[in-house]
């Protein structure tokens, strides 16, 4: 079986076509904004490849051989394809400057985060956000790791260098216990008075954060390690420990039987900020984002 090689350009095709269309080689080169020789070295070089003429010339008349005819059938559907290819790569970039992945904490998603979506959307209707409900610590390695495109979430003392946090807004923090706990009856709970007691967290992350926001060695506490907000409060609630939640989480506190007291010595806010990775190019409408909430004071 003989195998033929062919080098057929989409540039000698496009010749092609335009020369039958235009019936001149003169016209056809000007509506390609070429010299005529140019384009006569197109078609010499695609008849060459093929193998026959495709055009018959005289001194009055241009007329396709009949090898000719069957071949623009052809090589007019190529470039009919090809159109449709360049068109369909068009959707899908527009597609994809029309939406973004943001990640953020199922305590922002059911508290903060809705009002600032909704704003956002009636300034940019067209914008589709594929919102990802992750825990705090995973944030900024999704964002590092290309998982999402923008995150909002607590502010970490330590990110990698490839990762700008912006600080939005700040929020005060509260202990968590049950309502028969001996802490639940106070006014008030310093951090040295949590010396000594189970956290329950999202990870052990959470107590060094904590012990670098209040100055207070917490190393020899015990944590359990929990990926869900209401699995935390539920062994909260059966006295399996104490956890600390931001006040615009304290809705999730109502289906649970369990008590906020507020922390002092020092009082310590917990700091949401907007994460991106600066090394990453970013969609239209995650740039639209961006921009939106880093300008507004939430």
């Amino acid at each position: 079986m003989k195998v033929v090689k062919l080098n057929v350009t989409l540039r000698q095709l496009r010749a092609f076509v335009f020369v039958n269309n235009f019936g001149s080689f003169g016209k056809a080169a000007d509506a390609l904004s070429m010299t005529q020789g140019a384009l006569s070295h197109l078609i010499h070089e695609l008849e060459k490849q093929v193998g026959f003429k495709v055009f018959e010339r005289t001194t009055r008349k241009l007329d396709l051989t009949l090898e000719g005819k069957t071949y623009l059938r052809q090589a007019e559907q190529v470039l009919m394809e090809v159109q449709r290819l360049n068109e369909t790569a068009e959707d899908v970039l527009s597609r994809k400057n029309r939406q973004f992945r943001l990640g953020s904490t199922a305590a922002l998603v059911a508290s903060r985060l809705p009002s600032m979506l909704h704003e956002f959307s009636l300034e940019h209707p067209d914008v589709r956000i594929d919102l990802k409900d992750m825990h705090p610590d995973a944030l900024v390695s999704a964002i590092a790791e290309g998982q999402i495109d923008l995150a909002i979430g607590p502010i970490r003392r330590r990110v990698p260098p490839s990762i700008s946090q912006k600080f939005l807004f700040s929020s005060p923090i509260a202990l968590v216990v049950p309502h028969d706990h001996a802490f639940a009856k106070l006014e008030l709970v310093t951090w040295e008075q949590l010396k000594g007691q189970t956290f329950v967290f999202h990870s052990r992350d959470s107590l060094a954060q904590m012990q670098a926001d209040s100055g207070i060695d917490l190393s020899q506490s015990e944590v359990i390690e929990l990926s869900h907000l209401h699995s935390i409060l539920s062994i909260v609630e059966s006295g399996g420990g104490v956890t600390v939640v931001a006040e615009y989480a304290f809705k999730y506190l109502r289906i649970h039987d369990v008590v906020a007291v507020p922390l002092k010595s020092p009082q310590v806010m917990l700091r949401v900020g907007l994460y991106r990775n600066k090394h990453h190019a970013h969609s239209e409408a995650a740039q639209h984002f961006y921009d939106f909430v880093a300008s507004r004071h939430y």
